[in-house]
């Protein structure tokens, strides 16, 4: 007699959703340069929270949200003022899988981007 047990545990598993927890690099390219920053995010339950690594140095993730596959947080990394009362990056977007877009608004420099956001794999 032959056992269906480990089946329907395999189903569920391919089945799962892709979680937007890891690390992941958002790169934007204006004026013929591209720049990269990294984003290393967890996940517990619908709170989102991380670090911001990039040319200015590692910044906490303030404030993050996911709700489904929408995510949403805060970072003070970027701002050339440095003042997070007064300067804070906003980031959102709909994740898919291993890549997504993002929207940033650099409320210091009152600027909008897309960034190109795709996860980090391979070798550490």
């Amino acid at each position: 007699m032959i056992r269906m047990t480990a089946v329907p545990i395999l189903f569920v598993a391919l089945a799962q959703k892709p979680t937007i927890a890891g690390k992941w690099m958002a790169c934007l390219t204006a004026e013929g340069r591209t720049g990269c920053t990294t984003w290393e995010l967890a996940v517990k339950g619908d709170s989102l929270w991380g670090t911001d690594t990039g040319p200015d140095g590692q910044s906490d993730l303030i404030v993050g949200h996911i709700q489904g596959d929408r995510v949403s947080f805060k970072t003070g990394n970027g701002c050339t003022e440095r003042v997070l009362q007064r300067c804070t990056v906003l980031v959102s977007g709909t994740y898919h899988g291993d890549g997504w877009k993002a929207d940033v608004n650099d409320t210091d420099n009152q600027r909008h981007h897309v960034f190109t956001v795709t996860r980090v794999t391979g070798k550490p």
